[in-house]
């Protein structure tokens, strides 16, 4: 029994006790939903701490810089918009080694799509890509922010950071970044000491807090849920019964998967009728979880099914999809 290791499986809201758990005696705790890298690493600091330790004694002062660093990375809310899986691979992974955690969008559209969704602080975005490329997404971005600049719905600092990703490395190519709205620049292939240094200066200018890691301090899941779904209408459905809410949230996600599913069917075979059905299905059931853009997106959906617009529901409905996944995503899981 002294040769168990023993891991506190937790929420959010309960870090302060997992927190007296592991200073008791316990191994380490980890976090739900839990994601399979932090399984990983937490396990192994649990079966072999002292392989940890070595390696900070081999090099102490680059260890204990890194790890300052990282931690102030980590507040760093960032969107990764790269075409490419392997490239999206690979800039994931490098985020994570410098502590920083993703969201991914495919092109530019999606990442517009998710930006409206969702505050994020730097937008790494590829330039060359398919359906709406990163200077036609920034510059539609900086005009989406300067129309809430004039309306007074944000000011000028909260602005997002948009960091151009290209794979040329020609004279000028700084200059059209910067010509589209973009912040700063960074060459393909990207280093992860390079990717390190403009994420460092960024993180300065925009004065991101260091994370207090402790439960009273951390926030729980919220704020995040917060983004994607209304909840205080949602309170107000439920009658503020969170374990129905959950359930809603949850019936949410599963009938606006298969409304989904069979919505891309019926555009497959050119059935408006059915298309326009399904786009009414998701409004009312998006409405009845408090679900922020989808019933007016269902709407206008439906409004082109009946129009026939073919090419425009289509685009819609991949637009649907990134908020059912960010519902997905973000809800409590318990």
């Amino acid at each position: 029994m002294q040769q168990t290791k023993w891991v506190v499986l937790t929420s959010m809201t309960q870090l302060a006790e997992a927190k007296r758990l592991v200073d008791s005696g316990f191994s380490g705790y980890l976090t739900k939903p839990v994601k399979a890298h932090r399984l990983f690493d937490c396990l192994a600091n649990a079966i072999a701490p002292s392989t940890l330790i070595d390696e900070s004694q081999a090099n102490p002062t680059s260890n204990r810089a890194s790890a300052i660093d990282n931690r102030d990375l980590a507040s760093l809310k960032i969107l990764l918009v790269e075409d490419t899986p392997i490239n999206q691979k690979v800039g994931l992974n490098q985020l994570r080694v410098l502590g920083c955690a993703a969201d991914v969008a495919n092109n530019g559209a999606e990442a517009l799509s998710m930006v409206a969704l969702k505050k994020y602080d730097i937008v790494l975005m590829d330039c060359q890509m398919p359906v709406l490329d990163g200077y036609e997404a920034t510059l539609q971005l900086r005009g989406l922010e300067a129309a809430d600049l004039a309306a007074g719905k944000m000011e000028s600092h909260q602005k997002t950071v948009v960091i151009a990703m290209t794979a040329n490395a020609l004279k000028g190519d700084r200059e059209k970044c910067l010509a589209a709205g973009m912040d700063d620049y960074i060459s393909k292939p990207i280093s992860i000491e390079k990717l390190k240094s403009v994420l460092e200066n960024w993180s300065v200018k925009l004065k991101i807090e260091t994370p207090k890691f402790n439960g009273e301090e951390l926030q729980n899941s919220e704020p995040d849920l917060e983004s994607v779904v209304d909840m205080a209408r949602l309170h107000e459905i439920s009658g503020a019964d969170l374990e129905f809410e959950r359930e809603i949230l949850q019936a949410f996600v599963v009938d606006t998967g298969s409304y989904l599913e069979a919505a891309k069917e019926a555009i497959a075979s050119g059935d408006m009728e059915t298309l326009a059905r399904h786009a009414h299905q998701i409004k009312g059931v998006s409405a009845t979880a408090a679900v922020r853009l989808m019933p007016e997106m269902a709407d206008q959906l439906q409004s082109l099914a009946e129009s026939n617009d073919l090419e425009g529901a289509t685009k819609i409905i991949a637009e649907l999809e990134i908020i059912l996944a960010g519902v997905q995503n973000l809800m409590p899981t318990e």
